[in-house]
């Protein structure tokens, strides 16, 4: 019997067994594409939302960090300017009167307190000029001329103040410093710590360690010529042996950011004063010592013929440094002496 009369008697047909059943095979396919399209929607749709989330975080974070920059900044504005105002308003007051050497104290320890404030809050100041003045005023008080009237007391309480300065200034240099030395990668400073003993008989410097062990590989060489009263007298040359056109003067106001000089190899150097002790301060102006350097005056009051110490850092700054005060001109960035590293650099 073949189908046509199965049909005529009512019976459904025998499926076929030996070929495809292409509706089950489409259905299937149907199902598995709206699987894959879901299981990828799914996915791209969390990488965009983490992307979006990140990306609002990363902007709400840049406000927030904006708008606290704007609001320290318009701070640190008004207080610069309240206390320039009051610095030179209170020079200006006392410079028009004669004064005696008691008012004159008073008025450099406000200048010293004010000096110390900014230099705290404002790390890119540069506050040489007016530590400079105030140390030549006090130092005047300090060594008078012969036909000044300068008490004993008055010597004293000006030393004792041109100590703080020192250490005010000596402060804002150990911080920049520290800064430099803290940088990451190739940006980081190199720091060296020296001490210095000067003989009594001759004068004689040494310095340990010497600065041509530190020196040797940025092809210059640096001698420390004297010491003196907070003052480092260096005579740098290169390896030709051509000196400095003038004398190379190390003070407590060096600031290692901006007071430093580049060598052939692309790298700069700058010096930092730290401290300085000698026999006459210990003798004359022991009280006024800070604990640093009542520990040296028995090195400088002993008899094995030293007469001052002093410390200095020497502070190698790599290649391409930009300072405070500079920026990469077009030339530069053309020549690609500022560039960001590649990726096969970093990798």
């Amino acid at each position: 019997m073949n189908v046509s009369e199965e049909a005529s008697k009512g019976k459904r047909p025998a499926p076929k067994r030996d070929g495809w059943d292409w509706d089950l095979l489409g259905k299937q396919a149907d199902v598995a594409y709206k699987v894959v399209i879901s299981f990828f929607g799914a996915i791209a749709a969390g990488v965009f939302l983490f992307y979006q989330y990140q990306e609002t975080d990363k902007r709400e974070f840049t406000q927030l960090q904006s708008t606290r920059e704007n609001s320290d900044n318009t701070l640190r504005a008004t207080m610069f300017k309240t206390l320039f105002e009051s610095y030179f308003a209170s020079k200006i007051q006392t410079s028009g009167a004669a004064m005696g050497i008691t008012d004159e104290l008073k008025s450099l320890q406000h200048e010293i307190l004010l000096g110390d404030v900014l230099s705290r809050n404002f790390e890119t100041i540069d506050m040489r000029p007016v530590y400079e003045d105030l140390d030549r005023r006090l130092t005047d008080i300090i060594f008078p001329r012969a036909d000044s009237e300068v008490t004993y007391e008055q010597k004293k309480s000006a030393f004792g103040q041109r100590e703080r300065l020192r250490r005010v200034a000596s402060g804002a240099t150990q911080r920049q410093t520290t800064t430099l030395q803290s940088l990451a990668g190739d940006a980081r400073a190199a720091v060296t710590n020296h001490l210095v003993l000067k003989s009594c008989m001759y004068g004689e410097v040494s310095v340990n360690p010497p600065l041509t062990d530190v020196l040797e590989v940025a092809d210059v060489r640096v001698d420390v010529k004297d010491l003196d009263d907070g003052k480092l007298r260096l005579n740098v040359r290169s390896a030709e042996g051509v000196a400095l056109p003038r004398p190379f003067i190390v003070t407590y106001y060096d600031m290692p950011m901006l007071e430093n000089f580049p060598l052939r190899t692309g790298q700069r150097v700058a010096f930092v004063f730290t401290h300085y002790i000698s026999r006459e301060y210990c003798q004359y102006f022991q009280r006024e010592l800070d604990p640093v350097s009542l520990q040296f005056c028995g090195d400088v009051s002993g008899a094995d013929g030293i007469c001052a110490i002093g410390s200095f850092s020497t502070v190698v700054l790599p290649k391409n440094f930009l300072g405070l005060r500079e920026r990469p001109y077009q030339n530069d960035l053309d020549a690609g002496r500022y560039r960001a590293k590649h990726w096969w650099e970093v990798w």
